[in-house]
């Protein structure tokens, strides 16, 4: 156990970190163990363990670090603080892994990071975790086209919240190991709730799970107005005094259209946009292979369609994806 540790603190793509960070790495890489998924916490769909190792050595003093913007933004390790430093650091994991699904989409930007667009997105006036929020949403909305199906999406913020809460008592009782007596911490305060003796788990706020109810409603139920225009009360929907939506029957002559629908949100609080972009076939479901394809070097990367006498920025979206598309089956 010694020689590892030794050789986690002199790996050279963790010489990045600070002094104090290099002695904390393996409460760090047992953090991250945990959030990533154990017997006592979730997993993330279709991004497997190798996958987020990958993406903590390839940015760990984004991650893990305070060399982000001015002011400590937290550790990987902060488990037991009470500011909740670490779930930061946390968010900045789950960012970073689920940007190699999306990165394509910032390359208008010329952004080849998820660090520059921390920075992009980030604002003195608000505060770390809604800077945070903010950096989320932005790969929250890029990604949304690019998914197969809904439970490839990125969890909403209090989700997240809810299972690095839970990861924490994982941490909290493990770091108890060599004693006598173990301390449990509530599970009620962990992302479980216990109600008459049984044990569930709390996925998302109230809130949240009261608007995917709503959003699945609206996509699978409605009125079977095939050719009325849902003017009367022979429309369930009007009858109900609802809108209708996509699940129903109805056509473009119905009277009782609310109008575009809202897009699933990431968190109750944050809004986003009312349209949607074209689907893309940019997704690569490989948890655990190697996802470098995505994530080449940003200036080779412009290097070589400026040699083909191409230029990014002028191309539109969907010249744009289909250039990437065809240099990357000949590459």
């Amino acid at each position: 156990m010694n020689k590892l540790i030794q050789s986690m603190k002199n790996d050279p793509d963790l010489q990045c970190l600070s002094n104090n960070n290099l002695d904390d790495i393996p409460s760090i890489f047992q953090m991250l163990y945990i959030v990533t998924g154990c017997d006592y916490v979730s997993f993330f769909r279709d991004h497997g363990k190798t996958s987020f190792y990958q993406i903590f050595f390839k940015y760990p003093d984004f991650i893990t670090s305070n060399n982000i913007v001015k002011g400590w933004l937290g550790i990987l390790s902060d488990s037991d603080n009470r500011e909740n430093a670490g779930f930061l650091a946390f968010l900045r994991l789950v960012g970073c892994e689920y940007w190699r699904k999306c990165s394509s989409a910032f390359l208008k930007d010329r952004i080849d990071s998820p660090h520059y667009l921390f920075q992009s997105v980030f604002v003195e006036t608000l505060s770390p975790l809604e800077n945070h929020f903010n950096w989320l949403s932005k790969i929250r909305d890029a990604l949304y086209c690019r998914v197969p199906s809904e439970e490839f999406f990125l969890p909403s913020n209090d989700a997240l919240f809810l299972h690095w809460k839970r990861s924490c008592w994982v941490k909290l009782v493990w770091q108890q190991a060599n004693q006598n007596l173990v301390h449990y911490p509530i599970l009620n305060d962990h992302g479980w709730k216990v109600d008459k003796n049984l044990l569930s788990i709390v996925w998302d706020s109230d809130e949240n799970l009261e608007k995917i109810s709503n959003n699945i409603k609206l996509w699978t139920a409605g009125c079977g107005c095939i050719k009325s225009n849902c003017s009367g009360n022979q429309c369930g929907c009007r009858k109900q005094r609802k809108s209708c939506g996509p699940g129903c029957k109805c056509g473009q002559s119905c009277l009782n259209s609310s109008g575009p629908t809202m897009l699933p949100s990431g968190d109750a609080n944050i809004q986003q946009p009312n349209e949607k972009t074209q689907v893309e076939p940019l997704y690569d479901s490989e948890s655990d292979t190697d996802t470098d394809s995505d994530n080449m070097i940003f200036n080779d990367f412009f290097l070589e369609f400026e040699n083909l006498g191409i230029n990014l920025v002028d191309l539109d979206e969907s010249d744009l994806q289909t250039v990437i598309t065809d240099f990357n089956t000949h590459v």
